[in-house]
């Protein structure tokens, strides 16, 4: 994901959330938001549900410090994983 004037990836959202850095959640949204969005959608042919699903794992990803015990995969997969149990 590109912000401008910085290039975002899954170890820099993780360092930040793990530090308590706000700035983590909110390059996780702008990184991911949409295109889980989308991407549940295609299960659900339903935005606005699909939009609750992936606020919910936002929200948990964030509560259940779940960035603290990412071993292999990276957010994309963790987020569509967790959106699709939840369908």
């Amino acid at each position: 994901c590109a912000l401008p004037i910085l290039q975002v990836d899954d170890k820099l959202i993780i360092g930040l959330l793990t530090a308590n850095d706000p700035r983590g959640m909110e390059f996780m949204f702008t990184c991911y938001y949409r295109p889980l969005v989308l991407w549940t959608d295609t299960i659900l042919n339903d935005i606005p549900a699909a939009e609750d699903l992936v606020q919910e794992f936002l929200v948990d990803f964030w509560q259940q410090h779940v960035y603290e015990r990412i071993s292999s995969g990276g957010i994309r997969e963790i987020g569509r994983a967790s959106c699709r149990e939840r369908v």
